[in-house]
């Protein structure tokens, strides 16, 4: 029996190609499975299972309606 491989959120990131604070709010916001949160006396960490690398999908950036108005 193989054991899962655990990934830190910078070494998700890393494998995705996005920045490590776009992993940091899909973990806020629960968007990947499988994550165990660990605590420790200062904070907590997260850690990612590398088969989410495969199986996550992003979650689609959704675009601001300008009304063909410039914002500044």
């Amino acid at each position: 029996m193989a054991t899962e491989k655990w990934l830190s959120a910078r070494e998700f990131a890393a494998r995705r190609n996005v920045h490590y604070l776009t992993v940091m709010r899909w973990l806020q916001r629960e968007l990947i499975d499988g994550v165990r949160t660990v605590k420790t006396p200062s904070g907590h960490y997260y850690l990612i299972p590398e088969s989410a690398v495969k199986t996550f999908e992003s979650p689609q950036m959704k675009l601001r309606k300008t009304n063909g108005q410039r914002k500044p």
